[in-house]
């Protein structure tokens, strides 16, 4: 069942062209990997998905629903089912809180009592690998891999249906990477969530995704299964990508 679909997507910036009529659709349970090389609009496009930027025309549909034709309330009501995790988890949480309180943040979207509060704190710490404990320590107090743990919990306090992930392994170590895919798969597999993986590091499209979308100067120039696109590519743009012609740094 498709839960993301996008029609005709475009974004100016003045006359600067961010997206070109961007047609793309993410099942449920499904990963998709968006890839292209730094300034393809890759960014844009998450931002936009999350309803956190407005295109400039076109049409974002999640579970049926056109975001943007959705008046204000039932919009904030929306966001509930997209939660995003960005690439430095440091940054994304605030020093000064405790971890439960930074994973609770989402919960302003669908109030809780406390006791209900408290234990969903407590089941996302859980499903991420950390100890229900762990919500009275501060951000310092853990690894760089930990701190993503903890900002894919607050992404899942909501039960969202979809998640966008921006670069989420780019600033850790390849061991703790590995640890990072093998928990997103996890939760893919036991949630059925749909993941929009936005990545310059096709190892980790590989490791990860089902199927694989490539930008080129906001433009999705080829899709298809992961393992097709990656071992033969159609598409110049891409066939470059492969061949590491092309810079992907972020």
């Amino acid at each position: 069942m498709t839960l993301l679909r996008l029609h005709r997507l475009t974004r100016h910036y003045g006359e600067t062209p961010a997206l070109s009529a961007v047609d793309l659709q993410l099942a449920q349970g499904e990963i998709l990997g968006l890839v292209g090389a730094s300034g393809s609009g890759k960014s844009t496009l998450a931002r936009i998905v999350m309803a956190l930027d407005s295109p400039s025309s076109g049409e974002v549909h999640l579970a049926g629903r056109n975001l943007f034709a959705l008046p204000p309330k039932a919009l904030r009501a929306a966001r509930a089912d997209m939660q995003m995790v960005f690439q430095d988890p440091y940054s994304s949480l605030d020093p000064r809180r405790k971890i439960g309180t930074s994973v609770a943040e989402p919960l302003h979207l669908r109030p809780l009592p406390r006791a209900e509060r408290n234990a969903r704190i407590a089941q996302a710490l859980t499903e991420v690998g950390l100890a229900p404990e762990d919500a009275e320590k501060y951000p310092h107090q853990f690894s760089g891999g930990q701190r993503q743990r903890i900002a894919i919990a607050r992404a899942l306090i909501l039960r969202p249906k979809l998640l966008v992930a921006d670069e989420p392994t780019s600033a850790l170590d390849l061991a703790v990477q590995a640890q990072i895919l093998d928990l997103l798969r996890h939760l893919r597999d036991s949630h059925g969530l749909a993941i929009l993986l936005v990545t310059h590091n096709l190892a980790v499209v590989e490791a990860l995704c089902d199927r694989v979308a490539v930008m080129q100067a906001g433009r999705i120039v080829e899709t298809g299964p992961t393992a097709q696109v990656l071992e033969a590519p159609t598409h110049p743009y891409t066939q470059r990508l492969m061949a590491a012609e092309l810079p992907l740094t972020p």
